[in-house]
């Protein structure tokens, strides 16, 4: 019997290989912004979805045979089986980058919004996502961004500019906070492994899930207000209460 290698090292020459997913028995998945250390998984700000799809663990498993495969960047990709899926009764869509529009998809739903947007962001680099969130600001859309410090301060940060534009920012202390999540009117979130900059769209094999559910949301927003307070985890899980909408 041929033995199948349990390791398997993926080299991708024009960005890096910034996926953190799990498919099991080609029935569930586990996705997210948290790598899988010791700092990922006890003191990073993260997060982690698990879904029952077999459309799901399908595409995320022919990522997975993809980059076994070395076939990286937009020209080598395979198709996405199943780009749009439901869940129950959830709506959700799945890009992978390169190869797909993952720039254009969050821009997109950003487009849509008609009363706020909720952003907490590792990196957040990426000049056509701070237009989209200016465009928002015009339209009189309430925008709330948590970055993390330490990148906040990195010479291509957007940081400067969302505050001049008028997004309400804070800078995170203390831990790293590694979330790649926006929420977009308290009923869609986008969330995955991409940062919001051109090098996550462009070169990185990144995956990104675009939810449509205000109950997943609501969590969703209760963690960015646990960020923004820089209260901790364990205290606010569940007693931190969302403002009225407007």
């Amino acid at each position: 019997m041929e033995k199948k290698k349990m390791l398997i090292l993926a080299h991708n020459r024009s960005g890096l290989m910034h996926n953190k997913f799990m498919v099991a028995d080609g029935e569930r998945i586990w996705t997210g912004s948290c790598n899988l250390t010791r700092t990922g998984t006890r003191f990073n700000d993260n997060h982690v979805i698990v879904l029952e799809s077999k459309e799901l663990a399908e595409n995320y498993t022919k990522e997975w045979e993809e980059i076994a495969d070395k076939r990286h960047g937009k020209r080598f990709a395979w198709p996405t089986p199943h780009p749009r899926v439901t869940v129950g009764d959830t709506e959700i869509q799945n890009y992978f980058t390169p190869e797909d529009d993952v720039r254009g998809a969050l821009i997109s739903e950003m487009n849509k919004a008609t009363n706020e947007i909720a952003i907490m962001a590792f990196s957040f680099t990426d000049p056509e996502i701070t237009e989209a969130v200016r465009r928002a600001i015009a339209r009189d859309v309430r925008v709330v961004i948590v970055l993390d410090s330490g990148m906040a301060t990195h010479p291509s940060s957007k940081t400067k500019e969302l505050e001049e534009m008028g997004a309400a920012v804070r800078l995170s202390p203390g831990v790293l906070l590694h979330h790649k999540v926006m929420v977009m009117d308290r009923k869609t979130v986008v969330l995955g492994s991409a940062n919001f900059s051109k090098a996550a769209f462009a070169r990185n094999d990144e995956n990104v899930l675009i939810v449509n559910a205000p109950s997943f949301a609501k969590a969703m927003l209760r963690e960015a207000m646990r960020c923004w307070r820089a209260e901790p985890y364990s205290i606010t899980k569940w007693r931190t209460r969302l403002p009225s909408g407007q």
